[in-house]
């Protein structure tokens, strides 16, 4: 099938993770397609989103051998982001993303740092 102009657009449909100093998108697929360590509209560190979805620039991603779907949601009422992904050989892949937050000697601490953590 060829590829059209819109076969190679990159999807909107992104999930948010982000402390108020840094911003970060991510597909479906739990793929880092834009991310921002200074402000969200700074320099980007991932920014394959602006270009099409290019494999040749900046990205950062889970690749699971016989890929078939996946599952995205954040936990409870929290930002922690879970992308489960699901092969067709009944094999699945958790990805918990989360940019920490928290109070640090009476002052709220928001590093840049973003945790990944990946579970079979």
């Amino acid at each position: 099938r060829p590829r059209t102009l819109y076969s190679c657009m990159a999807s909107l449909d992104l999930a948010v993770l982000g402390n108020g100093m840094l911003g970060a998108l991510l597909d479906e697929k739990g793929r880092y397609v834009w991310c921002c360590l200074d402000a969200f509209n700074g320099d980007p560190v991932f920014n394959c989103l602006v270009n099409n979805n290019s494999d040749k620039t900046g990205f950062h991603d889970i690749m699971l051998e016989y890929f078939d779907r996946a599952e995205q949601n954040y936990l409870g009422t929290s930002c922690v982001l879970v992308t489960t992904l699901h092969s067709n050989q009944g094999d699945s892949v958790e990805i918990r993303d989360f940019a920490p937050r928290f109070i640090h000697f009476d002052r709220l601490f928001r590093p840049f740092q973003l945790f990944r953590s990946i579970r079979r």
